[in-house]
């Protein structure tokens, strides 16, 4: 299949580009975008935003990376249990399932590891704020540069709180 493509080109009253691809799915959308910067050619960010559209699209997540650790707050309100999958583990993903946790009674389930796929589980239920949220304990993509500090520890939150 062959995409749609839309070129729009927008006023500014800045130097610099930005390149915003949507890809309008069967079920829904998917979103990357790049901003340039002084001295990076927009080749190459957009370049960028074509790996990471490639990437999502060729994943089994219906949410892209982006999205999934925004839709974690609204799945945690909702009080039934929801299940999702991303195409790629983010670190603010894992963040913001440990901050929701500890404000809401909601059990968040990250299975997969970091840049990985995974399937995100929020489950309501009391006293679910002082049990940790859980991920796969699956090591970071070899060669990554964040392997070092990629992953929250599972143990962090209660090593802080005794």
């Amino acid at each position: 299949m062959i995409p749609e493509l839309e070129v729009e080109e927008l006023p500014a009253s800045t130097r610099g580009t930005v390149l915003l691809l949507l890809a309008a799915c069967e079920q829904g959308r998917g979103c990357c975008f790049a901003l340039g910067a002084r001295g990076v050619r927009a080749e190459a960010g957009g370049g960028r935003a074509a790996q990471a559209l490639a990437s999502f699209l060729g994943s089994d997540g219906a949410v892209d990376p982006w999205l999934a650790d925004q839709i974690l707050l609204p799945l945690a309100l909702a009080g039934e249990t929801s299940s999702l999958r991303t195409g790629a583990v983010t670190r603010h993903l894992l963040t913001n399932a440990e901050v929701i946790r500890l404000f809401l009674p909601v059990k968040i389930q990250v299975d997969g590891a970091l840049g990985g796929p995974a399937t995100i589980q929020v489950r309501p239920g009391p006293g679910s704020a002082t049990a940790p949220c859980t991920r796969a304990a699956a090591a970071p993509p070899e060669g990554s540069d964040r392997a070092e500090s990629a992953l929250l520890r599972e143990t962090s939150m209660a090593d802080r709180q005794r």
